[in-house]
């Protein structure tokens, strides 16, 4: 069946054009469908912004809004969802962070075999920080939703009262209305490489998700924090407690694993028949 006109991916760039090169390069490889994708950005520089047009004139599908986010951060990124929600007309849309990429062949068959009957959502699992997932609602990391049921239920983007600190970070509201309805879900299995290495990410601080527990089949992964290089994560190292050297250990930490995940992705694409 051709799913060609059923789903439309988006996704939120803010100066990660890097990242969105190797997401629509994944997308065009591994499928056999052109999905429209939407792309937002939130504010870029001029080297992004640039980049992005590029792209477009590169792949026929993509279409780019430009906007300035009214604050920074989840809330920020949430309104770009919302935005790039609002404008979905198919029964299906795929919300990508710009540095997640699907790796699997035929990825969409996969997502269409898991969206049945009750099963208005299939996607990204929050991870915790002992490296397992944690079986919650699927995240915005790169998710599929049922657009009648998202519509119907008059769902945003926008994070709970307590954000991101408090586990309720961008769509976490759109949970609770869900689970109003009984309307049930279904999870990737989610590995940190903080403690799992014996993914083709496993030197690299990201998350890996898998088809199933028995971790043969990699799905996609998520480089994370990628606006910022993902400076965030590095918190481990004794230099890295000295406040001089943290800035710049975390950036040179960032810029080394941000192009090594890039160089990753194209590598095991590359790899797929």
């Amino acid at each position: 069946m051709d799913f060609s006109d059923k789903l439309t991916i988006v996704t939120v760039n803010y100066n990660t054009s890097d990242f969105l090169e190797v997401m629509l390069y994944a997308f065009e490889k591994l499928s056999e469908k052109n999905y429209p994708v939407i792309i937002c950005d939130n504010g870029s520089d001029e080297k992004n912004v640039l980049k992005l047009v590029e792209l477009q004139r590169k792949y026929s599908n993509v279409e780019i809004l430009f906007r300035i986010q009214s604050q920074a951060g989840s809330i920020g990124h949430a309104e770009a969802i919302d935005l790039l929600a609002n404008k979905v007309k198919t029964p299906y849309f795929m919300v990508m962070d710009a540095d997640c990429c699907v790796l699997r062949k035929n990825w969409d068959d996969v997502v269409f075999g898991q969206l049945k009957n009750n099963v208005k959502v299939f996607g990204t699992p929050r991870l915790l920080q002992n490296g397992d997932n944690l079986e919650d609602f699927p995240t915005v990391f790169s998710t599929v939703y049922d657009n009648v049921a998202f519509q119907e239920l008059g769902c945003s983007f926008m994070p709970g009262p307590g954000g991101a600190a408090a586990g309720e970070d961008t769509g976490y509201l759109i949970s609770k209305k869900f689970r109003v309805k009984n309307l049930s879900y279904k999870n990737l299995v989610a590995k940190n490489t903080r403690h799992y290495k014996d993914g083709p990410f496993g030197d690299i601080l990201c998350a890996e998700y898998y088809l199933d527990a028995e971790l043969k089949d990699i799905f996609s992964c998520h480089f994370s924090r990628g606006s910022s290089s993902g400076k965030a994560k590095y918190k481990e190292g004794i230099l890295l407690r000295i406040p001089f050297l943290n800035k710049i250990i975390r950036h040179m930490n960032g810029k080394r694993d941000r192009k090594k995940w890039i160089e990753r992705a194209y590598h095991l694409l590359a790899q797929v028949d």
